[in-house]
């Protein structure tokens, strides 16, 4: 499978994670995103932290490979362990409250990472 199928399959992926919230409120992470691009022109100061600039920035390291003629692997690492940082507190999150959504929404990600460090492992190996 060629790396930057393996890329574009992590990007969207990641934009599949469910995040739920104090009785019916819930919204998959393309949403967040958006919300987020929103505000960053009205109030920038508002989106700075962690948890939102760590995975974004992450997900333009992984745009950045598919316009790349040969995707770098340290590139892709370290976009996937960036948005694997959210994913994994979503999937923590879900665990601790047995919610199955949340749960369930992670795991098209972490498929994804596990054959991308598969590909990579095979390459330079």
């Amino acid at each position: 499978m060629s790396a930057k199928y393996i890329n574009f399959s992590l990007i969207l992926a990641s934009l599949f994670g469910l995040l739920e919230w104090g009785g019916n409120n819930a919204q998959f992470l393309y949403e967040v995103e958006f919300e987020i691009l929103k505000k960053l022109s009205i109030n920038p100061g508002s989106v700075l932290h962690p948890l939102t600039i760590i995975p974004f920035l992450s997900q333009a390291i992984l745009i950045y490979t598919l316009i790349q003629r040969t995707p770098s692997r340290t590139l892709t690492i370290i976009g996937i362990y960036g948005i694997g940082i959210l994913m994994v507190l979503i999937l923590a999150i879900g665990i601790m409250t047995i919610n199955i959504k949340m749960i369930a929404s992670t795991l098209p990600f972490m498929l994804c990472s596990i054959v991308a460090f598969k590909h990579y492992k095979h390459l330079f190996s």
